[in-house]
């Protein structure tokens, strides 16, 4: 493993299964290798951590050899993953790098990626380094659930269908943006429910993203493809890694499987998309997928403020606290006032009222938010995410979110962030097993978003 700008001397290429480097790195004779596909993405500040990714040379073939393309393509997912969770991770340029790899190899075990299966270890230091890292990165998800038929570049090229090509700086769904600082201070029922070091007696910084459901980034805050709202929360955690939730403003989702969803977006497109080709599609889907109609027809008013909704974390999570005891729950996010505007008063908005109503609110004070947790009953089904629990479910409090400022430079941070529902510490695991396709399609979207 090469830090950044350093020079590593030939042995690396010859003694390692596979060389891991910062992207942005250029040897001389770098070349593509047919058949690999492209990783990492340079946008590290200069000197920093800018990302790590697969040596790209001609000596590469002996990758080809220990790695099968399903696992290189399990590689190249969690290096985007770890891309996007690190940034500005400090490796510096000196030869002397152990105990950043060190910190790297921590921070890569703590996100729960997919398992790769193994390599022949080679002779080497540097080739040990990257067998200890490709190990750690293959934690084993917390259940084991028949995979989705659907891959990750199937579910967002669907994504694409409904809103056309995904542009540079641009996500393939929530395009348009609002990015805010602040915190998060656990409540004392949280440390109950989970071991998590955010959910128990200190305050943490947070990444907050509002954001309107449709992939247009110019779309007006008004507009019926708007809503539902999304909500992102990015916990910096004591230990220098990041957790994070991700909840929109509707109790429920239209689909149960990765799979269904899939075929929900490719009739929408061809219904009602830029390429559409099938006027009766949807009706058709809907005929036999009514939680679907449900969702996408439902009467979604226009709210006063992106702080005025409540948002549903509609996956199910396993909590484990430090005594052992296991709660399954889902997240949620209540406002300290529900509001909405009027029919009428929606239609004379600004195109930008929510991004501009809610960086004046804060501009005059904190924004909170209480995230709640939602207790599963006997019964409830923990792997369908269609399916919204009852009111009547107990809920406990996990903290306050509070929001503080935007960030300095809005435009930078949409480019960067990426939220995956997956990166999780100990203490929290996925129970649902959307929640590890939708953590394997975004870091699709995130790679079109930073462009060719």
């Amino acid at each position: 493993m090469c830090p950044r700008g350093a020079e590593h001397k030939t042995y690396a290429d010859s003694e390692t299964e596979l060389l891991i480097e910062p992207s942005g790195v250029v040897n001389t004779g770098d070349e593509p290798t047919p058949g690999l596909p492209k990783t990492g993405v340079g946008y590290g500040r200069a000197g920093a951590f800018a990302g790590f990714a697969p040596a790209r040379r001609p000596r590469s073939e002996v990758l080809t050899k220990c790695l099968t393309k399903p696992a290189m393509a399990a590689l190249t997912t969690s290096i985007v993953q770890v891309n996007a969770r690190f940034q500005g991770f400090p490796i510096t340029n000196s030869a002397q790098n152990d105990k950043s790899v060190v910190l790297f190899s921590r921070k890569l075990a703590a996100l729960r990626l997919p398992r790769i299966p193994p390599m022949k270890p080679a002779l080497g230091y540097t080739s040990l380094v990257a067998v200890a890292v490709l190990s750690l990165a293959g934690v084993a998800p917390a259940r084991s659930q028949e995979a989705p038929k659907s891959t990750p570049t199937q579910l967002v090229d669907a994504l694409n269908t409904v809103f056309g090509k995904q542009h540079p700086g641009e996500r393939a769904v929530h395009a348009k943006g609002t990015d805010l600082e602040g915190s998060f201070t656990p409540a004392p029922s949280a440390a109950a429910i989970s071991k998590a070091p955010h959910l128990q007696k200190t305050t943490v910084p947070v990444i907050v993203r509002f954001s309107n459901f449709a992939g247009i980034a110019d779309i007006p805050d008004h507009s019926d493809l708007s809503s539902p709202r999304g909500l992102s929360v990015k916990f910096t955690l004591p230990d220098g890694t990041t957790s994070d939730i991700v909840a929109h403003s509707f109790n429920g989702f239209p689909s149960a499987t990765a799979d269904d969803f899939r075929q929900l977006l490719l009739a929408i497109g061809k219904t009602l998309g830029p390429n559409k080709d099938d006027p009766k599609a949807l009706d058709t889907y809907f005929g036999t997928h009514p939680i679907a109609k449900t969702f996408l027809t439902s009467p979604k008013p226009d709210p006063v403020s992106y702080a005025s909704l409540p948002y549903f974390g509609v996956n199910t999570f396993k909590f484990t606290n430090a005594a052992g005891k296991v709660t399954y729950g889902r997240y949620q996010f209540r406002p300290v006032s529900e509001q909405y505007l009027s029919a009428d008063a929606a239609t004379k908005t600004d195109k930008d009222y929510l991004r501009d109503e809610i960086r004046q609110r804060v501009a005059k004070g904190p924004v909170t938010l209480k995230l709640v947790l939602q207790i599963s009953e006997p019964g409830d089904k923990l792997d369908d995410p269609s399916i919204a629990w009852s009111d009547r479910h107990r809920t406990v409090e996990l903290g306050t979110l509070i929001i503080t400022k935007p960030v300095a430079d809005n435009l930078a941070a949409e480019k960067r962030l990426l939220f995956l529902p997956n990166a999780l510490p100990a203490g929290i695991e996925p129970e649902d097993p959307m929640i590890t396709a939708r953590s394997q399609a975004y870091p699709v979207s995130f790679g079109r978003r930073q462009g060719p």
